[in-house]
């Protein structure tokens, strides 16, 4: 998620242009002077390399020094800094095409006002609700995974005779993850979930159902690699790409 954007005069670090998408507790003005100066220090450090991306404790920041301007986002830790470089790059061109900063910045007739460069908000806000819309879906498309996976490993576990009495084959994973009956999903209420205490919820259910089969049925090993390893090795790919290889590997291999 992007926390700011900043577009900064290179030569006086002065702030032309700043938008807080997130609460930060640092004035604006003095939050873009320091931006500046990190920049500044690191070319003078670095052979005039400048700063492409750095991070400062839960916050990323990403750099692109073109037309005499520094343009800066501020967003989430996690998110990929070759994602917000691209990010940053739309917002850089469209600013510079917004207004015709075509030769430099230090080259266009501008009497000081910081106030001309407010019309370029709402060009802003499209391209930031357009990637969020965006980062929901491929969230959503993530927990579907998330959920698919869970339910193919209940239904390869009701595979076991002594798994009748458990009734696992009619467990349906989107009314545990919805808390209501005959779920259907879809983006919105998707994106809702949180996440980590979605699956810290199918992760506890599965270990109980896994403890009770390892107590009750016969032969429990054996069955483990007869219904489910298949199943794992099939889907691997797909379950370390959901970060679940480690609790698979807790669960059904140790």
């Amino acid at each position: 998620m992007l926390h700011s954007f900043h577009v900064i005069e290179k030569i006086s670090g002065r702030s032309i242009f700043s938008k807080l998408f997130k609460e930060l507790l640092i004035d604006p003005a003095l939050l873009s002077g320091f931006l500046s100066a990190m920049n500044s220090f690191a070319m003078s450090e670095l052979a005039d390399k400048g700063i492409e991306n750095i991070d400062m404790k839960n916050i990323r920041w990403v750099y692109i020094d073109d037309k005499d301007l520094l343009f800066i986002i501020g967003a989430d830790k996690e998110d990929e800094a070759e994602m917000l470089k691209n990010q940053l790059k739309v917002l850089k061109d469209s600013f510079i095409e917004f207004f015709y900063i075509k030769d430099g910045f230090s080259n266009i007739n501008w009497d000081g006002n910081t106030t001309i460069f407010q019309d370029f908000e709402p060009v802003l806000e499209e391209n930031v609700k357009s990637w969020e819309e965006a980062k929901k879906v491929k969230n959503a498309a993530a927990l579907m995974d998330l959920l698919d996976i869970y339910q193919n490993l209940f239904a390869k576990l009701a595979l076991f005779p002594e798994a009748k009495p458990l009734d696992l084959e009619n467990i349906d994973i989107m009314e545990m993850a919805f808390d209501e009956q005959n779920a259907s999903w879809n983006v919105h209420k998707l994106a809702k979930l949180d996440e980590q205490d979605l699956r810290a919820k199918l992760k506890d259910v599965i270990s109980k159902f896994v403890i009770i089969l390892q107590k009750t049925a016969k032969d429990y090993y054996t069955k483990i690699k007869t219904f489910v390893f298949p199943y794992i090795r099939e889907d691997w790919q797909r379950i370390k790409d959901a970060k679940m290889d480690e609790d698979i590997i807790n669960l059904f291999l140790t």
